[in-house]
């Protein structure tokens, strides 16, 4: 990117190589990494959810830049493992579909598509769980698929059998977002984790970062590349999306009441009312016309609907009640008097 108008950033943040980049003769008795300062006139942190950059634009005192971290509601580990389904099951398995097996034993295998073909199983379980964990051989991960995803053993390979059994847990990132500026001065921005870090549950990960770029893309536009005059523009278009996705992401991750009860009711409130109330959160995250800003505030406005809605037909039904029981009182006072 041009950084026309740019000055050079005070911000350093220090990098260092692991032990596999460096010469072989430093390895040895000495130091197994270096450490540099890299200097640019521009600089985007898409560095991820532990962003060097977004920590030292935290801690500047020249930007009103913080992060807002959540508390996670519940925390889930996972393992990896390919999936390839032979050619006979292969034509009943669409690759532009995501899979997903939900057991009650909470061990659960999400199946997601890739562009090369295979499908990448994730399995989701609690820290901890000894049923992971005590995993040694293939036959005991055989044993593991036979017993909650026999569905999926097909398409697993003999020699990712082992591989599974030889991982170690992996962590999800937790909830955060930075705000309520993405810019440092006239010469650095955030894009993607670095700035708006939720789980990979409903593909918003990537797909927002690429999002991001293509805002920032229009910032450069309509700034004439003038890099300085971009960031600030580019805050102003993407920081309250970026709060809203994660908000929105972090009440997808809550139990019944915050995301499976509120589900159900929005589908059927939408199919009942299509002109009042905005598809399910699912879906209306895959309308690309809307922003995350946009789907937050209307799901305010239809919670703030239903609430209306449920006091009114409680005042209704309050009222029912009320006529219902005068007239079996008066229906009771006749027949005593009769």
């Amino acid at each position: 990117s041009s950084s026309t108008g740019s000055t050079t950033s005070a911000i350093s943040a220090t990098a260092s190589s692991s032990s596999s980049r460096l010469p072989s003769s430093t390895l040895g008795s000495e130091p197994l990494a270096t450490e540099w300062v890299e200097e640019s006139s521009f600089v985007v942190g898409a560095d991820g959810a532990g962003s060097s950059l977004r920590s030292a634009m935290e801690s500047s005192s020249s930007t009103p830049l913080t992060v807002k971290r959540f508390q996670d509601k519940k925390t889930i580990v996972y393992r990896t493992i390919p999936l390839f389904w032979p050619e006979e099951l292969a034509g009943s398995r669409p690759g532009n579909l995501n899979y997903s097996a939900r057991t009650k034993s909470g061990i659960n295998l999400d199946c997601l598509p890739t562009k090369e073909g295979p499908f990448i199983g994730v399995m989701l379980y609690k820290p901890g769980d000894k049923r992971i964990s005590g995993l040694k051989t293939a036959e005991d991960v055989r044993a593991l698929f036979q017993q909650h995803f026999p569905a999926f053993l097909p398409a697993v390979r003999e020699v990712d059998l082992q591989r599974f059994a030889d991982k170690a847990d992996c962590s999800l990132p937790s909830f955060s977002y930075a705000g309520p500026v993405l810019h440092y001065g006239r010469s650095a921005c955030l894009v993607g984790d670095a700035m708006h870090t939720v789980k990979p549950y409903f593909g918003q990960g990537v797909n927002s970062a690429f999002e991001d770029v293509a805002v920032l893309e229009k910032a450069l536009e309509e700034a004439e590349d003038d890099a300085g005059a971009a960031v600030q523009r580019y805050s102003q278009l993407r920081a309250k999306d970026a709060e809203a996705l994660v908000v929105l992401s972090h009440t997808c991750d809550g139990g019944f009441l915050s995301f499976v009860g509120p589900l159900i009711l929005d589908s059927m409130l939408h199919k009942l009312l299509p002109r009042l109330f905005s598809p399910n959160i699912i879906a209306s995250l895959q309308n690309e016309q809307w922003s995350f800003a946009q789907i937050r505030a209307r799901k305010r406005w239809d919670r703030a609907l239903q609430v209306g809605l449920l006091a009114a037909a409680a005042a209704v039904l309050v009222r029912v009640v009320a006529a219902l029981l005068g007239l079996a009182s008066k229906l009771l006072s006749r027949v005593g008097a009769a």
